[in-house]
């Protein structure tokens, strides 16, 4: 019944219109979802489309240091991020300022040049992006991701994480 669906909808819509919607069902495919209504697949594709148009403009731009792309999040709502994030709790994360007294780094007068970018995702110091979902231990997944980082440049190892 939803290939029908999918099949009809396809035969409805312009060439633009054919192609994003080739994309959304890549893009669902490569997630493994799927919806029971015409509406609610409406709605995600148009979320996905949002994202999708972002992303587009973002990667475009020859200033950006880095690229973004899709995940499972793509056609969500606000709402539902919101959720997972502890947000809609009304318990996000709040910056506090504090005073500290924080270490600078000198540069070693002795040394010429210092380079003026490093690529820290060379594949090999720093993990991939770790899904902690709802759980509020953001600084547990910061925390040992520098420490892996950091063990990785000292005694030249590769960096090997897996999703949780």
């Amino acid at each position: 019944m939803k290939s029908f669906a999918v099949l009809t909808i396809l035969g409805a819509v312009s060439a633009d219109e054919n192609t994003t919607l080739k994309k959304y069902m890549q893009y669902l495919s490569h997630q493994g979802k799927s919806y029971n209504s015409i509406e609610e697949f409406t709605m995600r594709m148009e979320n996905f489309n949002a994202i999708d148009q972002f992303i587009e403009e973002w990667n475009a731009q020859e200033d950006k240091t880095h690229t973004v792309g899709h995940n499972f999040l793509s056609d969500w709502t606000q709402a539902e991020k919101d959720v997972i994030s502890g947000k809609a709790a009304g318990n996000g994360a709040k910056l506090q300022s504090k005073s500290a007294n924080f270490t600078t780094f000198e540069a070693d007068p002795n040394q010429a040049t210092y380079p003026t970018e490093w690529n820290w995702n060379n594949g090999k110091n720093v993990g991939a992006v770790q899904n902690q979902n709802k759980c509020g231990d953001c600084y547990a997944f910061a925390s040992t991701g520098a420490v892996q980082s950091a063990m990785s440049i000292k005694y030249d190892l590769t960096v090997e994480l897996y999703s949780v």
